[in-house]
């Protein structure tokens, strides 16, 4: 009698690991496929590829842009959001109070939500030097010129010097390298190069 119940014993202990095996494989290959969960038919997102991805004054501004980076060999970034730029620095006064960390957020935000359209970096570090915003017509209006003077403040207080450029359709090459090697020789000295 006691050979049957240890049998039976040990035949539930093998079911039971047997069983556990079966789950633990199963919850696996369940976190490892890509879709968990019950299966639903995926609907299609509205999102679409843009055709160009330059407007015309900032594809004439590129190729000019270029033609002049041959001589310096600078990395340009189009269309490069402020936030991948700047940070803000959180001081003690941050810290101290709610008030002071949402007031710190909402500055934040409107320097996540602003983008430049181009970017130059070093090659050594990939460090900003200049940042170049094409302006069009847009601009004149009132509640474009505070948020140009807002942006023009961050580019200031950074250190990191901001050309704006009016946006049109053709661009001088001779025209963009003074202001461009101006602007660079003046914040960084590196009058040797230019």
């Amino acid at each position: 009698m006691f050979f049957y119940i240890s049998l039976i014993i040990t035949a539930v202990w093998i079911i039971a690991f047997i069983a556990k095996l079966l789950i633990a494989l199963r919850v696996q290959k369940w976190l490892s496929s890509p879709q968990r969960g019950p299966k639903v038919p995926r609907t299609k997102l509205p999102s679409r590829k843009t055709k160009y991805f330059f407007s015309a004054a900032e594809r004439s501004f590129f190729e000019v842009l270029t033609l002049w980076n041959e001589k310096y060999g600078y990395y340009i970034f189009p269309k490069v959001r402020l936030a991948d730029v700047f940070y803000l620095a959180k001081t003690t006064e941050h810290r101290q109070s709610f008030f002071n960390k949402i007031k710190f957020k909402i500055k934040f935000n409107k320097i996540r939500s602003k983008h430049v359209d181009f970017l130059i970096c070093d090659t050594e570090n990939i460090t900003p030097i200049l940042a170049i915003k094409l302006d069009d017509s847009s601009h004149t209006r009132r509640n474009r010129k505070e948020r140009d003077q807002f942006m023009d403040m961050v580019f200031k207080d950074a250190e990191l010097p901001l050309l704006r450029i009016p946006a049109k359709d053709s661009y001088s090459l001779q025209e963009l390298s003074k202001k461009i090697n101006a602007l660079i020789i003046i914040f960084y000295d590196l009058s040797s190069k230019y």
